[in-house]
């Protein structure tokens, strides 16, 4: 438990406790945690792997919302309130993820308050990271929010290196078309006007990161 951020701070002997909360096992890739509308009954700390949160419209439009990946929780809102989730959680590469009932969650942070600012502070984050989404389908066309969108990927998922920026996500124009609400066949017509900034094989690479905002500044 020791890599996920939120337990940094707690001594070896607090963490050995620590497994005695949370059950973990390995998910495979297309499995689902939990579909949108369910009952929020767990919290889920992403040791390794991916996994992909989307909502399905009325229209068949499918929605990526974020990518959850290692060091990361997921589900925290069950702490807060007794709703139903307003996404799907859908693995999307193998991964190894500890489960949590919401009175075992409540019952770790009661022993390690420290523990609860931390899932305070990734809310806010996450918060943040979605009012940007909102305001990126809200203001640009389909241009401007895939710039937008590999903008933030590159923040969040970028490795440097002489070349550029990779983003450690394996996309396809069908997963960056769910991202920002429109067709594979737009993505793919506007990732061709962006040909040279962005490369794609199997990982998409920005080759000039530091000039991408300004193309749609």
């Amino acid at each position: 438990m020791r890599e996920l951020s939120i337990f940094e701070g707690l001594s070896n002997k607090e963490l050995l406790m620590v497994p005695s909360f949370a059950k973990g096992r390995l998910y495979e890739g297309g499995e689902i945690l939990f579909n949108e509308g369910e009952k929020m009954e767990a919290i889920y700390l992403i040791k390794s792997g991916q996994v992909k949160l989307s909502r399905l419209f009325k229209n068949g439009k499918e929605i990526t919302l974020q990518i959850i990946s290692s060091d990361q929780v997921l589900g925290e809102n069950a702490l807060f309130s007794d709703s139903e989730h307003a996404f799907t959680a859908t693995v999307v590469e193998d991964a190894f993820i500890c489960a949590c009932t919401k009175q075992e969650f409540e019952r770790l942070i009661d022993e390690y308050p420290q523990v609860g600012l931390k899932i305070i502070k990734t809310l806010g984050k996450k918060l943040e990271q979605f009012t940007k989404r909102v305001d990126s389908l809200a203001m640009y066309d389909v241009k401007g929010r895939l710039i937008n969108l590999f903008f933030h990927l590159s923040e969040e998922y970028g490795i440097e290196s002489s070349k550029g920026v990779t983003i450690d996500l394996e996309l396809t124009h069908q997963d960056v078309a769910e991202f920002i609400g429109a067709s594979r066949v737009m993505v793919t017509k506007a990732l061709s006007q962006l040909e040279g900034i962005i490369k794609h094989n199997k990982k998409f690479m920005i080759s000039e990161p530091d000039s991408l905002l300004s193309l749609i500044s």
